[in-house]
């Protein structure tokens, strides 16, 4: 392995996608749509980092790519954005109440990423935004998991909506 210690944010170019797993503790790169991301798969201990830096670096992309030359909002609008947020926590909700079969809710939860492509179609939302959820939502196999990328889905619109307020 490659050793690098625990002082920076990994100095990766690019989005930073997060994989969910509790298995392998090991980083891997991957190209999604030209972009570089790296994915971190995380274990049942939770690295803090993903819901502050992680969390922070990704919604700075994700509003510097949804600005045009001036600096102005044309894409990602945090209205826009909430939508997804609100329909990922309605079917967390779901799946932590345990009323209804998994079964039943992980094709729900991974349509968000049709849902998100055809926001993209839209020119509503840019790549950065769809590959965020595409790789976090592919990687949503069960309730833990879901509730691991709620929560991580809730820090970065934190971040966001502070961002797109300035």
């Amino acid at each position: 392995g490659g050793g690098g210690g625990s002082g920076g944010g990994g100095g990766v170019e690019g989005g930073c996608v997060f994989f969910f797993s509790s298995g392998r503790r090991h980083t891997r790169y991957i190209s999604v749509t030209g972009v570089q991301t790296c994915a971190l798969p995380i274990s049942r201990s939770l690295d803090p980092a993903l819901f502050f830096q992680k969390a922070e670096q990704l919604a700075e992309e994700i509003d510097k790519e949804g600005r045009n030359d001036r600096g102005l909002e044309k894409w990602n609008k945090s209205t826009q954005l909430r939508r997804f947020f609100d329909e990922l926590v309605r079917l967390n909700m779901q799946a932590q109440a345990k009323e209804e079969d998994w079964g039943m809710i992980k094709p729900r939860v991974h349509m968000i990423v049709a849902k998100a492509a055809y926001a993209k179609g839209r020119d509503l939302v840019t790549d950065k935004f769809v590959t965020l959820v595409r790789d976090g939502i592919t990687q949503v196999n069960s309730r833990e998991d879901l509730q691991v990328f709620t929560n991580f889905f809730e820090s970065f619109m934190g971040f966001y909506k502070a961002l797109r307020k300035k």
